[in-house]
């Protein structure tokens, strides 16, 4: 009986947030020290030992009240027969987040975040030295899933007034991204350790004008923003009509690209395959939705300015009690209802799919701060999970849906599944010295070719096909015709960098990825 009260006494927690047990220290003494010897040193100390590792032959001791864990170790330390004593640390369980409904997260599950923070993979948290701006109708300050994740943001609509949001749209999307973890309350974040900047472009109708958003994202960039999320688009919901680009609006991206940003934007929720602009523009990440079962929801639109697909959800926007969150992406948001305390609901959209790929920008940027927006950007694409089995860009699904886990550990997505025998020679190649790179493909002849090159951002620069007849009796192999020279469809200078070539023999698909070094 004393036996187990004693283990009750020494199973007791330490205080939380404690470093190390206070009146506890871990001793090892020097090969050769008899027992006798070290018996003699603890009781100098007022010590005993309570456990014991013999494989380590590392000892567990009760230090005396009044003898600090400091003072005990400096004592020990400079005794000849101690090979080293050490505070007895506190490590705790690592991975998943307190939040509430962090449990309910489908989404975290199907981007394998949960994974990375089961298996504590190192930065999957993301890093306070990286903020992500989210470009939009501003953050509700006082909501706790922003406790001290504020950086000073901007209101454009008011200069001189804080962005706070009084739609709630832009409050949901930094929550997803970036929502303040392991407080035991609301949700998790994909990056929680990342910091969040307010541009407050759009109204309480959620609407703004081209000027404002590029301002605010000029702002953004040069104010410290390493990721500019940007859930807002061109097409009208009612019409379906997709206004196109304009040059003030790429020239902003290009010069937020080129102050070092990550730049995200939704694809659009109009079910259609006309380009939404800012996705649309080169350097810009164009995100759709899929649902809880790794389909294209029927919202998301698609097309050009689709690169990658995150969890959006599926449903509308609601705060009734009534909504199946299962199927929805938890956000904070200005509502209250029976499901969920006031400042948290559920949403769907490319939106809140969005804001999950800027999350994972933040977290690969927080591990390599040096990084680039185009290596960022090509390490989501590359390591993003393919769509119905096939490796590569697709109108659809992008390069795939993002994955945390491959992204952190550099694991590649895999081959698909069939693939056309072909390669490209020279591969770098340099468009002034070689003048050209060579599509080798064996056994194309007779068959209908196709060949799309797309730059990081998904881009088409240069497309060439040939039917069946034109093949018949081609050499594809030593003097192969299927030739790029670097430059566009229209002849202009391609910049130096990795692209992406999907070839089609027949019914096979293969995808092969050319360096231009000039």
């Amino acid at each position: 009986m004393s036996y187990l009260g004693l283990a009750f006494l020494l199973a007791v927690a330490p205080p939380a947030g404690a470093r190390h047990v206070a009146d506890e220290i871990l001793v090892r003494f020097a090969p050769g020290v008899a027992e006798a010897d070290a018996r003699r040193t603890l009781d100098g100390l007022g010590a005993r030992e309570t456990d014991r590792l013999p494989e380590i032959m590392v000892r567990r001791v009760k230090l005396p009240p009044g003898q600090t864990v400091e003072a005990a170790i400096d004592r020990l330390g400079r005794n000849p027969n101690v090979l080293y004593a050490e505070p007895n640390l506190v490590l705790r369980a690592k991975g998943f987040p307190t939040d509430t409904y962090f449990p309910i997260q489908w989404s975290l599950d199907r981007i394998s975040a949960s994974q990375c923070w089961g298996s504590s993979i190192p930065g999957s948290t993301g890093s306070a030295a990286i903020t992500i701006a989210i470009v939009d109708t501003g953050i509700q300050s006082a909501h706790p899933d922003f406790a001290g994740k504020l950086v000073t943001g901007t209101n454009i609509l008011s200069p001189g007034s804080a962005p706070e949001d009084d739609n709630g749209h832009g409050t949901g999307v930094a929550s997803v991204a970036a929502a303040a973890s392991n407080n035991k309350a609301g949700i998790t974040g994909v990056a929680w350790d990342a910091m969040l900047m307010a541009v407050k472009v759009l109204d309480a109708t959620g609407q703004g004008t081209e000027f404002d958003i590029d301002k605010g994202v000029l702002w953004a960039a040069r104010h410290g923003a390493r990721v500019i999320n940007m859930s807002l688009g061109s097409c009208d919901p009612v019409t379906l009509v997709c206004d196109p680009g304009t040059s003030s609006g790429a020239a902003t991206m290009q010069q937020a690209w080129s102050l070092g940003c990550v730049l995200v934007a939704a694809t659009g929720n109009e079910g259609t395959t006309n380009t939404s602009f800012p996705a649309g523009y080169p350097h810009v990440l164009g995100v759709g939705a899929t649902d809880r079962n790794d389909q294209l929801t029927a919202y998301s639109n698609r097309g050009t300015a689709m690169d990658v697909v995150a969890p959006g959800g599926t449903g509308v926007s609601s705060c009734n009690s009534d909504y199946d969150m299962t199927v929805a992406i938890l956000t904070s948001q200005v509502c209250d209802n029976f499901a969920f305390p006031a400042g948290w609901g559920t949403e769907a959209g490319t939106s809140f799919a969005a804001p999950m790929v800027s999350g994972l920008a933040a977290v690969l940027l927080g591990v390599n701060p040096a990084g680039t927006p185009d290596s960022i950007v090509s390490l989501i694409e590359q390591t993003a999970d393919p769509a119905g089995g096939v490796t590569g860009w697709t109108p659809g699904y992008g390069y795939g849906r993002i994955n945390m886990y491959r992204a952190l550990t550099g694991q590649a997505a895999p081959p698909p599944a069939t693939g056309t025998p072909a390669w490209v020679y020279p591969n770098p190649f340099s468009p002034l010295l070689q003048r050209h790179t060579t599509f080798v493909i064996p056994a194309g002849a007779g068959q209908p070719i196709s060949i799309e090159i797309r730059d990081v951002t998904g881009t088409l620069v240069w497309t060439k096909a040939l039917s069946a007849a034109e093949t018949s009796g081609l050499d594809l192999y030593y003097n192969s015709p299927l030739r790029w020279d670097g430059n566009d469809t229209k002849g202009r200078q391609l910049a130096n960098g990795v692209y992406v070539a999907r070839i089609r023999v027949g019914s096979t698909t293969c995808v092969k990825r050319i360096v231009v070094a000039r």
